[in-house]
C-alpha cells in the first residue's frame, strides 16, 4: 500500500512540476485555426518563462480561448490571429473584430513593445456620413462602425482635401496603408514584424529556435529530438525510472489484488465435518434363544457306565457335535 501511494505522489506531484519545465508549442484551444505558440512567444501559464524570448512577447487566453497580446500603451489586448515564424510575422485583430475602432480611438500603439507594422502607415481621415450619402469612388462603409443611423468610412488624407458631401470629419489617425476592399471585412487584420530575435533562418530549415540558456538571449538553433523544445536523453531516462519502476510495481500490486479477490470468490465452499465427543458408549448386546425358565422346564437324564440311550445311534450331541461322556448330565428337548 506504501508502494501506491508513493505512486500517486510522483503522479500528481513530480509530473506536472517535468511537463511545466519543458519547452513545447501550444494554444489555447485544439482549433485548427489557432494559433500555435512557441519561440520567442509563450503562452502564460502554460509555458515556463524560459520558452519565451522576454516578457513583450508573453500572450495569454481569454474565457473565449482567444490568443491575445498586450501592448504597453494599449488599453484592452488584441487577439492573435496567425503567426508566421518563417516570416516573422504576427496578425492582430480586436477582440470585437473591429480593428478600424481602436486606430479611430488611437489605442493602437506599438510604442515600448518589440513590433512594428508590415505595412507603410498613412494618414487616414475618419468621416461619419449620412445613410443616404452618395457612394463616391465605390467606397463601402466601415462594417463595423456603422448602422441605420450613420455610416462611416475612412480615406486616405492626402488623396482628398475636402471631406464628402452629407459627411462629417469624425478623426485623423495614422494607420497601416491597405486596399480600402479590406476595411469592409470584419476579418480585417493588422500585420506585425519583429527583428529581435531573429530566428527565420532557423526556422527555414526546419529546427527549433530558443534560447541557449535563460540567464541570456543568445539563440541556439537545434533540432527537434534535441533542442528545448524536448526533453534530453538524460532527462528521459530519469522520467522513465521515476515513472516506470513505480508503475511497474503498482500494477503488479495491483494485479495480485484482483486475482486474490477473483480466487476468493471463485473457490467452492468446504463442507463442516462436526467431531463427536460423545466416549464411553456400552456395546449393543442382542440376546437370543430359550430363558432360564424354558430350558429348566426339560427334564434331565445322568447317563451311566454304559450310556444308557434307547437307539445306539444317540452318542452325539446333535448341537455341538461332540459325544457325550460318561456320567454327563443331558437335558431331553424333544
Amino acid at each position: 500500500m506504501a508502494t501506491f501511494e508513493f505512486f500517486i505522489i510522483i503522479f500528481f506531484f513530480f509530473l506536472p512540476q517535468i511537463a511545466a519545465n519543458k519547452c513545447h508549442e501550444s494554444s489555447c484551444t485544439m482549433s485548427y485555426d489557432t494559433p500555435l505558440v512557441r519561440f520567442p512567444f509563450r503562452l502564460r501559464d502554460y509555458q515556463p518563462s524560459r520558452c519565451g524570448y522576454s516578457a513583450n512577447f508573453d500572450l495569454s487566453c481569454n474565457e473565449q480561448k482567444q490568443t491575445l497580446l498586450t501592448l504597453p500603451l494599449s488599453s484592452r489586448a488584441l487577439t492573435v490571429e496567425s503567426i508566421y515564424y518563417n516570416e516573422q510575422i504576427l496578425q492582430i485583430n480586436d477582440q470585437n473584430k473591429c480593428i478600424p475602432k481602436r486606430f479611430l480611438d488611437n489605442d493602437l500603439s506599438l510604442v515600448g513593445s518589440p513590433f512594428q507594422f508590415e505595412d507603410d502607415l498613412e494618414n487616414y481621415t475618419f468621416f461619419q456620413c449620412s445613410p443616404k450619402a452618395p457612394i463616391l469612388l465605390d467606397i463601402l462603409p466601415i462594417t463595423c462602425l456603422s448602422n441605420n443611423k450613420y455610416k462611416v468610412i475612412a480615406l486616405v488624407s492626402r488623396f482628398r482635401s475636402q471631406p464628402p458631401s452629407n459627411c462629417t470629419v469624425i478623426s485623423t489617425a495614422m494607420v497601416p496603408f491597405q486596399s480600402y476592399d479590406q476595411w469592409q471585412s470584419s476579418y480585417f487584420d493588422v500585420s506585425l514584424t519583429w527583428g529581435v530575435p531573429d530566428c527565420r533562418s532557423c526556422e527555414s530549415l526546419g529546427r527549433v529556435c530558443g534560447l541557449k540558456k535563460a540567464s541570456t538571449s543568445k539563440l541556439d538553433c537545434s533540432s527537434p529530438k534535441s533542442g528545448s523544445s524536448g526533453l534530453s536523453n538524460r532527462a528521459k531516462f530519469r522520467l522513465i525510472i521515476i515513472m516506470g519502476v513505480p508503475g511497474l510495481v503498482c500494477v503488479t500490486w495491483l494485479g495480485l489484488y484482483i486475482f486474490t479477490l477473483i480466487r476468493d470468490r471463485v473457490r467452492p465452499p468446504q463442507p463442516i465435518t462436526e467431531v463427536s465427543l460423545v466416549t464411553n458408549r456400552q456395546p449393543h448386546v442382542a440376546i437370543t434363544g430359550l430363558d432360564d425358565s424354558a430350558i429348566e422346564s426339560y427334564p434331565k437324564i445322568q447317563l451311566g457306565e454304559t450310556w444308557d440311550f434307547p437307539n445306539p445311534g444317540d452318542n452325539t450331541c446333535p448341537i455341538c457335535l461332540c459325544e457325550y461322556q460318561a456320567k454327563e448330565t443331558l437335558r431331553r428337548v424333544a
